[in-house]
């Protein structure tokens, strides 16, 4: 239930490998940097790498932020998982 116990589950995703659907994790404002604080997910990859994510902000509710994005969220960066396999059927 909290973003520190969803990075110990999975399989970690480099960047470049991003999907849509991946959780990206981030340190907090007051756990040091690596220590999981936040958690995104990936809504949409671009074809330069970059990608959309989506997530809960302190201060201005759900919203979509790009990554990397040359500042807060790009310095606190910890990793990115992918819960669901690729291959999963529903």
């Amino acid at each position: 239930r909290s973003s520190s116990t969803q990075y110990n589950e999975g399989e970690k995703v480099e960047k470049g490998d991003l999907r849509p659907g991946d959780l990206m994790f981030f340190s907090g404002r007051g756990g040091g940097r690596s220590r999981v604080g936040h958690v995104a997910m990936v809504v949409d990859v671009n074809p330069d790498g970059s990608c959309v994510f989506i997530h809960a902000s302190t201060s201005q509710g759900v919203v979509y932020q790009k990554f990397p994005d040359g500042g807060y969220y790009s310095k606190r960066y910890i990793g990115a998982k992918r819960i669901i396999p690729t291959d999963a059927k529903a």
